[in-house]
């Protein structure tokens, strides 16, 4: 079940759709509009809205779209029973193994079970449940978390879900009859301390701008918002066309580096909102108009991430396309 929700983590949810297609079960994604938008692309896989739904409205477009729901809280299943929908729908039930943010607890499941097997117009699909630190080798409440789901699914006979990317890398036992990869589907280790290339993963998305003006600086002149840098010689400045405004972080301005040709330039200055300064005074060829890579193949996106004191899926998913290029590769 690909997890194409967010945009497909900054990707372009159409583009990775007609992508993968061919490849995949099913889909998963997390509003009814990136449901909507994700039949238009024309698949007719089995699509799951993980965050549920919140209105009779939404639940009756999703039953027309033959998406299906998964349900983790009473107010959803009071709604579902209330309903009278034209055509049956699949609904997943959640359950809450320990990460306590969506999910019925374990000891309700077996009501719940049967109050959503009444409605004479629902398919229980399954049971799901999500990890809370699948991607932290040594702790072991993952294990807890998989014990936990199995002992609660053990007797009702219907497909189980459970693995996530770091799940279904690193957890075997969790892999059961559905398994629901998303981050590393995008080439991008779900571990802070295993890289991509250790996992074979390769990067999908390369991220590009274009030096827009070169600025010769003399020993002491200062760069950007509150001047924060200063040359201690003559220096070459590109000024690149991204900003945080397209979603390149502010705090990428502390030790960020972009990839020109096989050349690193490191950042200098403040992130603005339309641009930033990179240092290129070794890169004499380099002038306006020159390629910039901000991540992608050579540089990855966790790099940029570490530099910017946060994680691969909010840079993915943060990035914009008023000014820069995504590259498909």
């Amino acid at each position: 079940m690909a997890v194409v929700k967010g945009n497909s983590y900054g990707h372009g949810l159409q583009q990775t759709v007609n992508a993968i297609d061919p490849y995949v079960d099913a889909f998963a994604v997390a509003t009814v509009e990136e449901a909507v938008e994700l039949r238009e692309t024309g698949s007719e896989k089995p699509v799951c809205l993980l965050s549920g739904f919140f209105a009779q409205h939404q639940l009756r477009v999703l039953n027309r779209l033959d998406v299906d729901v998964v349900i983790y809280c009473d107010e959803q299943l009071m709604k579902l029973e209330q309903s009278n929908l034209p055509n049956r729908i699949g609904i997943w039930l959640k359950v809450n193994t320990g990460m306590n943010r969506l999910g019925i607890p374990v000891s309700c499941v077996p009501t719940r079970i049967r109050r959503i097997r009444s409605c004479r117009f629902v398919n229980l699909k399954g049971l799901m449940s999500h990890f809370a630190v699948a991607d932290e080798l040594e702790s072991g409440f993952t294990h807890h978390q998989t014990e936990r789901f199995l002992a609660c699914a053990d007797s009702y006979k219907v497909p189980l879900s459970l693995a996530n990317s770091a799940g279904i890398l690193r957890w075997t036992k969790s892999h059961l009859d559905w398994v629901r990869p998303g981050i590393m589907l995008y080439g991008v280790s779900p571990f802070a301390d295993i890289s991509a290339e250790e996992l074979n993963l390769k990067p999908v998305m390369s991220l590009y701008s274009t030096i827009i003006a070169v600025n010769l600086l003399q020993p002491n002149e200062a760069v950007g918002y509150g001047l924060t840098w200063v040359s201690s010689g003559p220096a070459r400045v590109g000024i690149v066309a991204c900003g945080y405004a397209d979603g390149y972080f502010r705090s990428s301005s502390r030790g960020g580096e972009v990839l020109i040709g096989k050349n690193r330039a490191k950042l200098i200055g403040r992130v603005s909102m339309d641009s930033f300064a990179i240092d290129i005074t070794q890169c004499p060829e380099v002038g306006v108009g020159a390629k910039v890579q901000l991540f992608g193949k050579g540089l990855p996106v966790e790099h940029l991430a570490k530099k910017a004191g946060t994680i691969p899926y909010e840079v993915l998913t943060s990035i914009g396309t008023r000014k820069v290029d995504k590259c498909y590769l």
